[in-house]
């Protein structure tokens, strides 16, 4: 509510319950990780800690979101070298 609360124009609906319903995605068949290579961009730049490497036997660890720490701001969406990584609202997820 802060960046309402300090915007002068009216572009915030704050009767909308969640504000901001959106979720992020990772496309295992694109991501390179589950490819073999080794890669962490994406939790690199979480400014959450959302996205944890989970180690596998041989391979390198691949990715997971915490739902509840991510906030689908999309800064990992932007830095996947693969493309891997998807931000979503319900109807895109419903049509997916």
């Amino acid at each position: 509510g802060a960046c309402a609360d300090a915007c002068p124009a009216s572009v915030f609906d704050l009767t909308r319950v969640p504000a901001w319903d959106l979720s992020v995605r990772i496309d295992a068949g694109a991501c390179l990780p589950h490819r073999g290579v080794h890669c962490e961009a994406c939790r690199d730049i979480c400014p959450e800690g959302a996205i944890r490497f989970a180690p596998r036997l041989g391979a390198p660890p691949v990715p997971d979101i915490d739902a509840e720490r991510c906030t689908a701001c999309g800064a990992c969406s932007g830095i996947c070298p693969a493309g891997a990584v998807s931000v979503s609202a319900p109807e895109d997820r419903e049509a997916a």
